[in-house]
């Protein structure tokens, strides 16, 4: 069963003259869809990258050289982007989703009186996507929160970046906002208010990174509970024993003046590696809604995206850009047999286009318990084929591991290591990371299964318990057989993800 994880994110570019019509920026670590002009999308991209590589510093992790880059959509209406996210709250200006058909970042374009703001909040959700895709380890609620709250305020000139500095939306709440109960907080406690905890989250790492000797507890600290150990205790261990006293001192830190930010000398970077590409004006109708279909939706939504993609392709049906997004839109949600013929056609011109060969793939339902075995062959070849034109495709390699997972059989060794690796790509993804943990733990690898299955466990942004995966999580650490395999049978694929705020 896929779920989808969406994060609030608002997102914010002053407009300095609009483009008629989709461009596309790819950098190396982003994939910018938006409407405003060239100068303007060449901008945020560079703020991205400069962010990125501020991430990369501070952390000493790096990503990947086969990570997916993330594909941002910049929109200048809550009408589009409720095209993609039906049941966005009315107050929310953007989101980010890493669901199994693809991790993406939307928000409206910005208007100039909230620019600082809106960018802050973007770099807060890229911090945590950078967090899991760097370094996917277990972490406490708090510092997951608190990190990107810590670094969002980052500003970049020519010839300075500096970060660190006062969170005022998290220092205004602190003001005027009665304080939750450390140990609430550093277990993220349910009766804990949201906007305290973000609060509360932002000051302790800031205090723990900025005040001398702090950081090399909170490593410590960190390491304990990556492996295992409840938050609220390791605290008491490794920062300090008391913790109503150390409540105070956080009190005294944001009211004296102790509190300080960090400032870089730095060159004039060089021009951001920058590529930027116009989609076709059917894009203008199409781009939202062949989104929308890729991602996890309900029927009646996939539906009138459907026929709002058919509508705009019929306008240009010669068009190569429509023409490939007829036939994946037909793939996904509707006509199975006109979507054959699309995909065939297209395939004959480009044959090894990984996206196109996957798409061809899925009609041959091979992922569902009632396939043919031949049906399961035919899909097999054709996502082989996907996967030596695009070795790092993350939804390539999972959706192979899918026609094994639907025979309900021990997944073979060398289908584990697809799956891995699709796992390694696209942590974010909670329904990669349960199917990781899980068939892991059949396998007996305990020690990856407890890999994949910890962030989830802790992930903050969890809609609901996740009992059933802490008892298997539990297990895991203990390496109880017993207890892992009781846990397993209460269990099944598809079930036990996380949901985000």
């Amino acid at each position: 069963m896929f779920v989808r994880m969406w994060f609030v994110l608002m997102f914010l570019l002053s407009a300095s003259g609009a483009s008629a019509g989709w461009l596309v920026a790819e950098t190396p670590h982003f994939r910018i869809h938006g409407t405003v002009s060239d100068s303007r999308i060449r901008q945020e991209a560079a703020v991205l990258e400069d962010f990125h590589s501020l991430l990369e510093f501070l952390t000493g992790r790096k990503f990947p050289a086969e990570s997916p880059r993330l594909n941002i959509y910049l929109v200048d209406s809550r009408a589009q982007m409720l095209i993609v996210h039906p049941g966005l709250g009315d107050n929310v200006a953007g989101f980010y989703m890493p669901t199994p058909g693809g991790i993406l970042a939307m928000s409206l374009e910005p208007d100039g009186s909230q620019n600082q703001f809106r960018r802050d909040v973007l770099l807060h959700e890229y911090a945590h996507h950078f967090m899991m895709q760097a370094s996917n380890v277990a972490l406490p609620a708090w510092y997951v929160e608190g990190f990107a709250e810590y670094l969002m305020t980052a500003e970049f000139r020519s010839d300075r970046i500096d970060f660190g500095g006062i969170n005022s939306g998290r220092y205004y709440v602190l003001k005027r906002m009665g304080w939750a109960p450390l140990d609430k907080v550093l277990r993220r406690a349910p009766d804990v208010n949201i906007d305290s905890f973000y609060a509360q989250s932002w000051l302790l790492t800031h205090y723990l990174y900025r005040v001398d000797g702090m950081s090399t507890k909170l490593d410590a600290y960190l390491r304990k509970v990556a492996d295992g150990a409840d938050p609220v205790e390791a605290f008491r261990e490794e920062i300090d024993p008391d913790l109503q006293a150390f409540q105070g001192r956080l009190r005294s830190y944001l009211n004296g003046r102790a509190i300080t930010f960090s400032r870089m000398k730095r060159e004039p970077p060089e021009k951001a590696e920058i590529r930027i590409s116009a989609l076709p004006p059917v894009a203008n109708a199409a781009l939202l809604p062949l989104v929308a279909v890729q991602l996890p939706q309900k029927a009646n939504d996939d539906a009138a995206n459907l026929a709002r993609i058919r509508q705009a392709t019929a306008k240009a049906p010669e068009d190569p850009w429509s023409r490939r997004a007829l036939a994946i839109a037909e793939a996904a949600v509707g006509d199975p047999a006109v979507a054959a013929g699309l995909l065939d056609a297209l395939l004959q011109q480009a044959p090894a286009d990984a996206a196109l060969l996957r798409w061809r793939a899925s009609l041959h339902g091979a992922d569902k318990p009632s396939a043919t075995a031949g049906d399961v062959i035919a899909a097999r070849k054709l996502l082989v084929r996907a996967n030596r034109a695009a070795p790092n495709d993350w939804l390539v390699l999972s959706d192979y591991v899918e026609t094994f997972e639907a025979r309900r059989q021990p997944l073979p060794e060398t289908v584990l290591e697809v799956l891995l690796k699709a796992y390694s790509l696209a942590p974010q993804v909670a329904n990669l990371a349960y199917r990781t943990a899980v068939a892991e733990a059949r396998a007996g690898d305990y020690r990856i299964a407890e890999w994949a299955l910890a962030p989830l466990v802790n992930n903050p942004h969890s809609q609901r318990a996740m009992l059933l995966e802490r008892t298997l999580l539990d297990a895991l650490r203990r390496q109880d057989k017993p207890a892992v395999e009781a846990a397993l049978a209460g269990l099944s694929v598809g079930q036990g993800q996380a949901g985000s705020d």
